[in-house]
C-alpha cells in the first residue's frame, strides 16, 4: 500500500483541539455577527442577558457544526492499494471511519492550471501542489495507475503546468 499525506495532516489525534482549528473563521465572523446585534440592542436600550447567552450558545453550536463540515473538505491522505485508491478527508481520520477504496481508472485525472482534479465515486477533488509535499509522485501514481511511485529523474509537473496528461 502507497500512502501521501498532505501538508495539513493533523499532528496529533485530539478530537475536540482539531474541530476548533477547523471552526476559527466561522467563530470569528459568528462573535462579530453577535457583537454587532448586541450592539443594536444596546443602542436601543434592550435588556442584553438572554439575547447574549443565547446568542454565545448559537455561535458555538454553528462554529462546531462548520468546523466538522470543514473537517469533511479537508483532504488529508491518499492511498492506494493495488489499482485502487482512496482519500481521506480529516473527518475520516478523526473519527476513525473506514474509507471505501475506488478504481484508479475511473478516477479520470485531468489538469487545471497548477493543480488537477480527481474524480472519487462522482465527486471531484482538487489536488494543489503547496499542498502536498508528493505531488508530482501522486500524479505519477494515478497515471501508472496506482502502482510506481515517480523515479527521481522524470519530472511531472513544471511551470504550473502539466506536460502530458490527456
Amino acid at each position: 500500500m502507497l500512502t501521501f499525506k498532505s501538508l495539513s495532516y493533523p499532528r496529533h489525534n485530539r478530537k475536540f483541539s482539531i474541530i476548533q482549528e477547523h471552526s476559527s473563521r466561522s467563530y470569528a465572523f459568528l462573535f462579530a455577527v453577535l457583537g454587532v446585534i448586541l450592539y443594536i440592542y444596546l443602542a436601543k436600550h434592550k435588556p442584553l442577558l438572554i439575547p447574549g447567552i443565547t446568542g454565545v450558545f448559537l455561535v458555538t453550536l454553528l462554529s462546531n457544526l462548520f468546523g466538522i463540515m470543514a473537517l469533511k473538505r479537508n483532504l488529508i491522505e491518499l492511498k492506494f492499494q493495488g489499482d485502487f485508491f482512496a482519500i481521506v478527508t480529516a473527518y475520516d481520520a478523526v473519527f476513525e471511519k473506514d474509507v471505501d477504496y475506488y478504481p484508479v481508472e475511473f478516477s479520470n485525472l485531468s489538469a487545471e492550471g497548477n493543480s488537477f482534479l480527481v474524480n472519487y465515486k462522482g465527486q471531484f477533488f482538487r489536488f494543489r501542489p503547496e499542498s502536498w509535499s508528493a505531488f508530482n509522485e501522486i500524479v505519477h501514481t494515478f497515471r501508472q495507475g496506482g502502482e510506481l511511485p515517480l523515479p527521481p529523474e522524470e519530472p511531472q509537473f513544471t511551470n504550473g503546468y502539466f506536460s502530458t496528461i490527456s
